[in-house]
């Protein structure tokens, strides 16, 4: 109908990167579609397919999924960051999500991390590491790595350590 607007539509070249939103994650930090056409089933395309098929007419677009957004709140990667075990499987089953849907990178949508600057900051840096050292053991291109945040200067403050 009107207004509907499918990957399909996305004319060639009009993008280099595309953010994908969204995925879930559970509070043990495994990730999850977030809507029940989000994976391919026998009797169709998932949208996560339908949107990196995309790459096959125009290879040098990079396409991410985001985690997160808005209305996810705070609770879930508040409980992942202030755990480094947590934090471990939250990488390792993003790593995995991200290459079985042939995702190129990860877009992290925690908007309101108030009062977890050092959390956050350990969670994107160990995430980038392991990003690094997954491409290294398995040959294949580095994920991006690419994070939605907060414009409120007091937000910004509270969040994350800006130099």
């Amino acid at each position: 109908g009107e207004g509907k607007f499918l990957p399909e539509d996305i004319p060639k070249g009009l993008c280099t990167i595309i953010l994908s939103a969204f995925t879930k994650v559970v509070q043990s930090g495994t990730s999850l579609p977030f809507e029940w056409n989000d994976e391919d089933t026998n009797w169709s395309k998932g949208m996560y397919s339908r949107v990196t098929k995309l790459k096959e007419n125009d290879p040098e677009m990079k396409i991410l999924l985001s985690y997160g957004g808005y209305n996810f709140g705070s609770s879930t990667f508040t409980a992942i960051a202030k755990s480094a075990e947590k934090r471990k499987h939250f990488i390792k089953s993003a790593i995995a999500f991200l290459r079985k849907n042939k995702f190129d990178g990860f877009d992290f949508d925690w908007e309101y991390p108030i009062g977890m600057a050092q959390e956050y900051a350990k969670l994107v840096n160990e995430m980038k590491v392991a990003f690094v050292e997954e491409a290294k053991k398995s040959d294949n291109e580095q994920l991006l790595l690419t994070a939605a945040v907060s414009a409120g200067k007091h937000t910004i403050d509270q969040s994350y350590n800006v130099q």
